[in-house]
């Protein structure tokens, strides 16, 4: 005869990790201008976003994702990334993003002929999207 199989402890909850999100869309017309934009934005060798890291902290991720025309479905897009630990560190990179943001796309708008008024470069500048979010995932065991 088997021997009756011993009863297998409770499966323990699996641990997850938290992480603070952020996602800077640019405006639709930063996305058609003939500059290339993901370049502009991650610097050479990702040296602007290397810059910010530096200045925040190592624990904060940036990544620019999709594609310019959006051709895959996925329009160009930079997504901050940190463990909810580092919120600090999170707000910070973030703050530095978003002015990152800004001057690129204020520096596409001033190479523009003819060019925009003052009041179309706010109304432009006004379309950069960030949102947040958390994810949460298991934690690496």
């Amino acid at each position: 005869a088997m021997a009756a199989a011993s009863p297998s402890p409770p499966p323990a909850l699996p641990a997850t990790v938290k992480h603070l999100i952020c996602r800077v869309d640019f405006p639709v017309v930063i996305l058609q201008s003939p500059e290339d934009v993901r370049q502009e934005i991650c610097g050479e060798d990702d040296s602007n976003f290397a810059h910010i890291i530096s200045k925040a902290d190592d624990a904060v991720q940036l990544t620019a994702k999709g594609t310019q025309n959006g051709a895959d479905g996925d329009v160009l897009h930079v997504i901050l990334k940190a463990p909810e630990a580092a919120g600090a560190a999170f707000r910070k990179a973030k703050e530095l993003l978003v002015d990152l943001v800004e001057a690129i796309v204020e520096g596409i708008l001033e190479d523009r002929e003819p060019p925009l008024e003052e009041a179309e470069q706010q109304a432009v500048l006004n379309q950069i999207a960030v949102s947040e979010s958390i994810e949460e995932t298991m934690a690496p065991t």
